[in-house]
Formats: structure tokens, C-alpha cells, sequence
């Protein structure tokens, strides 16, 4: 975030004096100053502070996140001031009215450039919220990060259905399904789904013949390490609730298949955008669950989001 938020707020000052330059020149104008000489003033000022702002752009077009809602609004901001550049001119050719000019101008226009002010002020906003969440992350303990991470990454999640990105989108919300597995397994029953103790299983009461397969699964380094849905039976066998709703849940099983089929994963079909949105809403239904008793997830999605211009 650090690398571009510098270029927001020299934005927002550069918008902002424009608007702060442009309404004193406006107010010189209605007390009847020549009307000549405050709009060459105007003028110049426009001419001026956009070509700040179109400098900026251009410095920054390479490195800047945000650039493409940037641009939108460096068109916005150069045709609206070639509009009221074009009129100038004609009123200096007598076609239009001078009052008729400052009407239909100046109130416009300091609407719009409020507007937009107000849009990097939201950013401002986001982005001290998103650097507290990041600041969050770091300081909290690797293993203690599940639940931060979930929350990113269902954001995620739904930032590439926006975009039209189907395939990426599933590929996220599986890993979320398979994140919150392995916090539960962790955060509630000490056990880490890459290296499976036995003596924890026994102390859960894990039943014999069960230990025997979860032995079978031992690697070439003695680690017994378990897939997705391998998380989710041994949920269920030792009676958890999240283990119980994926055992029963015939759509996730659907869903989980339509991943493996896609692209990303393990075939060559493209997800399909209902089958996106279908898995990224089931797993946001699995991660409230888990993080019903630990925190509010969606305040918690709230300060993980990116900033942006709307």
C-alpha cells in the first residue's frame, strides 16, 4: 500500500487546490471584476493544475495499483475542463452570455471536483484500516493468523469474480474451504494437517481401525499428512459440527469437483461465473461458522479491503 498511497494524496492536494482556485477566481468574478481578465485567470489556473495532474499520471502510469480508476478520472477532469475551456472561448467571441457561462459552469463543476474529493477521502479511510489489518498480520503469530487470513482471501475471492476471473476465483474459495479446515483441526484439537500425530488421534478417541488408514498415509519423511476432505472426515469422526455440515453437504461435493475439473486445478474446463459465485457463497458460509465464537468476520473483511476509486 505504501507504494502508491503517497501518489493518492498528491492527487487529492492537487484536486483540491484546483478547486480551491478555481472558487476564488469565481468569486472575483461575481464582484463584478473585468470579466476578461478573471477568466484569462481561470483559465491559466485550469491549464495549470491539470497539467500537474496529467504529469502525475504519466510519472506514475507504470507503478501505481490504482492507475486505471486514476485515469478514469483524469479523463473525467480533462473533458470537463475542455468544456468549460471551449465556452470561454466563445464567450470571448460573443456567442454565449457571460452569466450564462458562470451558471452553467462553475456550480457544475465544483460539484464534480467535490465528488471526486470525496471518493479519495473514502481512500484515505480504507487505507489506514487496511494498514491496521496488515499491521495486524504481522504482529500476530503465524499460527494464530487462520482467521485473518480467511477473511483476505475470501475478499480476494470476490475482487476476481468482479473481474471476470472464474478460474481464479475458485481456485481462492477452495483454498479458504481447505484453510478453515486446518484452523479448526489446530485451534481446536491440536492437530496439524501436514503432520498428523497418532498419539493425539488416540487421545481423541479416534477408533483403531481409523488410526490404521491415517498410518497408511505416512510419507517418506514419517509425516502423515492429509488432503481437503481427509480434514473434514477427521472433523466429523471426532463429532465436530463443521465436520458434520461437510459430510452432509452434497452441494460443497458438487462444488468441489467442478474445481478439480477447472483449468487451475487438475483438468481443462473454465468455471462457469454461477458455479464461482455458487462456491465463493458456501465458503463464506463454512468461514462464518468457524469464526462465529472468535471474531465478526465481516468487520473483519471490512478492514482487509483494498482500497479503490468507485
Amino acid at each position: 500500500m505504501s507504494s502508491w498511497f503517497p501518489k493518492i494524496k498528491e492527487a487529492y492536494y492537487t484536486i483540491n487546490q484546483l478547486l480551491k482556485a478555481l472558487n476564488q477566481l469565481s468569486s472575483q468574478v461575481y464582484r463584478n471584476r473585468d470579466k476578461i481578465t478573471a477568466l484569462e485567470e481561470v483559465n491559466e489556473c485550469l491549464n495549470s493544475e491539470i497539467a500537474k495532474f496529467n504529469n502525475f499520471i504519466e510519472q506514475t502510469e507504470e507503478k501505481v495499483e490504482i492507475i486505471p480508476e486514476l485515469k478514469e478520472l483524469q479523463s473525467n477532469l480533462n473533458e470537463r475542463i475542455e468544456t468549460i475551456q471551449e465556452n470561454i472561448k466563445s464567450f470571448g467571441r460573443g456567442e454565449i452570455d457571460f452569466n450564462q457561462l458562470l451558471d452553467k459552469h462553475f456550480p457544475q463543476f465544483e460539484m464534480f471536483l467535490n465528488e471526486r474529493i470525496k471518493q479519495i477521502e473514502k481512500i484515505r479511510k480504507q487505507h489506514g484500516e487496511n494498514k491496521a489489518f496488515l499491521g495486524k498480520l504481522l504482529k500476530t503469530s503465524e499460527e494464530k493468523r487462520e482467521l485473518n487470513y480467511i477473511a483476505d482471501l475470501l475478499n480476494n475471492t470476490e475482487r476476481r469474480i468482479e473481474e471476470e476471473k472464474y478460474d481464479d476465483a475458485t481456485a481462492r474459495s477452495y483454498r479458504v474451504i481447505e484453510l478453515i479446515a486446518q484452523y479448526r483441526l489446530r485451534d481446536k484439537y491440536q492437530l496439524i494437517s501436514s503432520d498428523i500425530k497418532i498419539k493425539r488421534l488416540k487421545e481423541l478417541g479416534v477408533k483403531n481401525q481409523d488410526i490404521e488408514q491415517y498410518k497408511s498415509l505416512k510419507s517418506v519423511n514419517k509425516k502423515i499428512k492429509i488432503s481437503l476432505q481427509a480434514n473434514y472426515e477427521l472433523l466429523n469422526t471426532i463429532e465436530d459440527n463443521l465436520g458434520k455440515m461437510f459430510i452432509k453437504d452434497k452441494e460443497m461435493r458438487n462444488l468441489l469437483k467442478t474445481r478439480n475439473n477447472s483449468i487451475l486445478a487438475h483438468g481443462l474446463h473454465t468455471v462457469r461465473k454461477e458455479d464461482a459465485i455458487n462456491f465463493f457463497n458456501t465458503a463464506k458460509l463454512y468461514a462464518e461458522e468457524v469464526s462465529k465464537e472468535k471474531v465478526d468476520l465481516e468487520e473483519l473483511r471490512k478492514i482487509a479491503l483494498f482500497p479503490k476509486l468507485e
